[in-house]
């Protein structure tokens, strides 16, 4: 067998340490959008395939239109498929109107819902800008903010839902959820919108050397039953953190909660519910993000 010179050695090190460099840049070249057309494919649970679908739809890249309407076409869930078609929807892209027209055709009526919503703003590009989420009138205002005591700066963003409760009267409710966890998230500054951010606290942001995410946060289901009695309204959420200003996803955080009580407890009793479960599944899902900012900060 063949020795090796002691004088080859160090020539051989330095090449396996060169190939690994040039393996882990190559995997750090996957994109976001690659990354979540990735989930949105092979991922085994709905959750994730449904939050990488409208994650999709946040980025607004042209190149997702053909892994999205593969996705509507095919996925077994039909809150994926109600997602991607949101999704489509955001792309304004023409191009796309022959799969939703198929999908308004669905089985499912939260797919034909959000397949017929998907059309309209297509169609019409000036309202659908106009639409999109951000800073509303009745944004519950930004929390009191002790800079001292500050290490990440967080805003709220997109806010959606993909239940099969449609209309946009959750919105609001889900955004004030989000800003209220996060204003009880140790070493964090909320704000209701990255717009909301104003000359002070960018300052103050800058000074401190503070880093800057944002968070889409996305109402999954909404249950309803009632047995002996007993109404029961669960809720399921999916926050998605990205950095403020690569938008690279940096995370994903789940949470669901049941709010219980007994029936006939007044006609806003479903409403009641399921705001409260609404408040609760945020704060399940948010009960990590100290550790997931902590790591985000940290890359």
């Amino acid at each position: 067998m063949r020795r090796l010179f002691p004088r080859t050695l160090p020539f051989l090190v330095a090449l396996c340490l060169a190939l690994l460099v040039l393996v882990g840049a190559a995997g750090a070249r996957v994109s976001s959008r690659e990354y979540l057309e990735q989930q949105l494919a092979t991922s085994n649970d709905f959750r994730n395939r449904t939050q990488a679908a409208l994650a999709l739809g946040r980025l607004a890249d042209p190149r997702s239109r053909a892994a999205l309407e593969r996705s509507l076409a095919s996925d077994d869930n039909p809150a994926v498929r109600a997602a991607v078609a949101v999704s489509l929807g955001k792309l304004h892209d023409r191009r796309a109107i022959p799969a939703l027209r198929r999908a308004s055709r669905d089985e499912a009526a939260s797919v034909r819902r959000q397949a017929e919503a998907a059309i309209l703003e297509i169609n019409s590009p000036a309202q659908a800008v106009a639409a999109t989420p951000g800073v509303s009138p009745t944004a519950a205002p930004t929390p009191a903010i002790n800079w001292r005591s500050v290490r990440h700066v967080v805003a709220v963003g997109e806010i959606s839902n993909a239940s099969s409760v449609g209309g946009p009267h959750f919105e609001g409710p889900l955004r004030t959820a989000v800003l209220t966890g996060l204003a009880g998230v140790e070493g964090v500054a909320p704000f209701a919108s990255s717009s909301d951010i104003g000359q002070d606290a960018t300052q103050e942001i800058n000074r401190r050397r503070l880093p800057r995410f944002r968070i889409d946060a996305v109402l999954r289901t909404v249950e309803r039953s009632e047995q002996n009695g007993q109404l029961r309204m669960r809720c399921g959420v999916n926050l998605t953190l990205y950095d403020e200003t690569s938008r690279n996803v940096l995370g994903m955080l789940t949470g669901s909660a049941t709010a219980a009580e007994p029936a006939g407890q007044g006609r806003d009793q479903d409403a009641r519910m399921t705001t409260a479960a609404l408040n609760a599944a945020v704060r399940s899902a948010l009960s990590t993000a100290g550790t997931a900012l902590q790591r985000a900060s940290q890359r």
